[in-house]
């Protein structure tokens, strides 16, 4: 993490295993705002395929230069960030 960029992970489960959802953001165009530049999934543990088929890989969620501007790809990302807006003024 840097002042320009962060990164995190958060820890997911579901009905045939877990994972980790992975976040990339860095600064927007507000001093305080951060935009998500990219969002993976890795799989750590499933019944739902074998080991080979997820060890070692990620599957991407988003990628701003693949998908464009978050708010673009994502309507509702953009609805949450207005919302915000206004609940801190």
């Amino acid at each position: 993490m840097t002042p320009d960029r962060a990164s995190f992970s958060v820890p997911v489960r579901g009905c045939v295993g877990r994972g980790s959802l992975l976040f990339q953001a860095s600064k927007g165009e507000a001093d305080h705002d951060l935009v998500l530049r990219r969002c993976e999934l890795e799989v750590e543990e499933t019944q739902a395929m074998l080991p080979e088929q997820f060890r070692g890989k990620t599957l991407v969620v988003f990628d701003e230069a693949r998908h464009g501007r978050i708010t673009e790809y994502c309507p509702t990302y953009k609805e949450l960030i207005e919302a915000n807006k206004k609940d801190k003024k």
